[in-house]
């Protein structure tokens, strides 16, 4: 006899024969795999929502402003031409990833994907506060429009938006950043439309992402899903069902032939997010998520059998394989490893003050008194996570040559700041000047100093500019 969770073998668990949706109904799941799956969520959803206001060194720990090209990840100020560092922080990234993947499986998205992680921790909580169990909001979808299913409906689609919202912003606020986003939200929104417009779009797309399109992205749109037969081979511990131990399985409740522990109560599928039969062997819409764990460890509890049909495993391991190489897994970690000691070595030798000495748009000025002007523009960009003021001066000490600096600036943390020079001095030959760029952090000197520039002067005979056109940089 079929139960009605039977899966059907030719297409996924939540489409019907025509193509068309079948809503998912998880239901509840107790054990220790979903207590501790409860107490990951709550510590990554405070950390996710406070990341762009946690700061390191008095950077901020996360900050992608992609308009300004100014990032902050782990305290460490980047800007746009910081492209060896943004390689190596990305490349670690992704690598870390793989490594994960390789040995632990899909584990990611079943633990600490933010979407896994908001959806178990706010939406279906509001589902359940609202409407009950998973068998009675399956009742209340099919039952007819009456005034207590649109008052149900209603108040979870506010809640559903106030959510959504809370997420937006915090999600913003990594690309704004904290302060900036409490300040926009003080004024009208019309003050600032571009963010206010993003803010709009990220509320409405994870509205229906996290609120109705839930597994579907899992299953259909997530690329990371796609890479897990990539990244894994047999010896990744992945979550999987004891078929020599489980088969054959009971078929209905007269069924007294079976020989196997699985009594084909159908709880794993019922539990499952995804709606994965985890029997059926490894599959890419598993997220790893080991509700059907502790589902079938309570029903083993229950008939007196052993715990583990379903457990933590490796193909191999299934198998009864021993002395296994994670061969993928040791290849992962030294070019893990490579990446780390090339990311500690650029950080190493980074001046925490980063100096251009461009030439202004006039090469020179010549004044009634055969007094030659030049104007040079220092970009100062700030790599420490404090606010610096920056003293510029030029050597080495050379008689009848003077400067003017009308402004010296307190460079912010993580920005960029130009001091404006006029060189003056007589129409004669020059050395070459080097401007000294010295700032202050915490009482602890920073000095970056510019490569030699050339006073440029026109010359006697022919009328034309001498010396060096070309700007320096450190």
């Amino acid at each position: 006899m079929a139960s009605s969770f039977d899966l059907h073998h030719e297409r996924l668990a939540t489409t019907n024969a025509s193509g068309g949706r079948i809503k998912l109904y998880p239901a509840d799941v107790k054990g220790p795999y979903r207590t501790g799956r409860t107490l990951v969520s709550y510590g990554l959803i405070v950390f996710f929502l406070a990341l762009p206001w946690l700061k390191v060194n008095g950077a901020p720990l996360l900050l992608l402003d992609i308009v300004h090209r100014h990032f902050s990840i782990l305290g460490l100020q980047f800007r746009g031409d910081d492209a060896p560092i943004l390689f190596f922080v990305l490349g670690l990234f992704i690598l870390t990833i793989a490594l994960t993947t390789s040995r632990w499986g899909r584990i990611w998205c079943g633990w600490a994907c933010p979407q896994t992680v908001f959806i178990d921790g706010f939406y279906r909580r509001i589902d359940r506060w609202i409407e009950g169990s998973a068998h009675s909001q399956k009742l209340l979808d099919q039952s007819p429009w009456t005034a207590k299913k649109w008052v149900k409906k209603g108040l979870k689609t506010v809640l559903y938006c106030i959510a959504s919202m809370v997420i937006t912003h915090s999600f913003l606020a990594v690309l704004v950043g904290g302060p900036q986003l409490w300040q926009m939200m003080q004024i009208s929104p019309f003050h600032n439309p571009g963010p206010a417009l993003l803010m709009l779009g990220s509320t409405a797309f994870i509205l229906v992402e996290f609120g109705i399109f839930r597994e579907q992205f899992c299953i259909i749109a997530c690329p990371y899903g796609r890479l897990q037969s990539v990244l894994q081979d047999d010896h990744s511990t992945v979550v999987l069902y004891d078929e020599k131990r489980g088969e054959s399985r009971k078929k209905d409740r007269n069924d007294t032939t079976h020989s196997g522990d699985c009594i084909n109560c159908y709880r794993c599928v019922q539990v499952c997010p995804t709606g994965v039969d985890i029997r059926r062997g490894l599959q890419m819409e598993c997220i790893q998520c080991t509700a059907c764990i502790d589902a079938c460890d309570t029903v083993m509890t229950k008939i007196g059998k052993r715990k583990g049909l379903i457990r933590y495993d490796s193909m191999s391991g299934m198998s009864g394989k021993k002395g296994v190489r994670h061969i993928r897994s040791i290849l992962y970690t030294v070019v893990l490893l490579l990446f780390a000691a090339g990311l500690t070595l650029t950080l190493r030798y980074r001046q925490p003050l980063r100096v251009e000495v461009l030439r202004g748009t006039t090469p020179f000025q010549i004044g009634n008194d055969h007094i030659v002007t030049n104007h040079f523009r220092i970009h100062v960009y700030n790599r420490t996570g404090q606010n610096v003021p920056v003293t510029v001066k030029l050597l080495p000490h050379v008689d009848h040559l003077t400067w003017v600096i009308p402004n010296l600036p307190t460079v912010l943390s993580g920005e960029q700041a130009i001091v404006d020079i006029f060189v003056r001095f007589p129409q004669k030959p020059m050395p070459k000047i080097v401007a000294e760029v010295s700032a202050q952090s915490d009482g602890t000197l920073i000095r970056s100093k510019s490569d030699p520039f050339e006073l440029v002067a026109p010359d006697t005979d022919s009328g034309h500019p001498r010396g060096d056109n070309s700007t320096s940089h450190d």
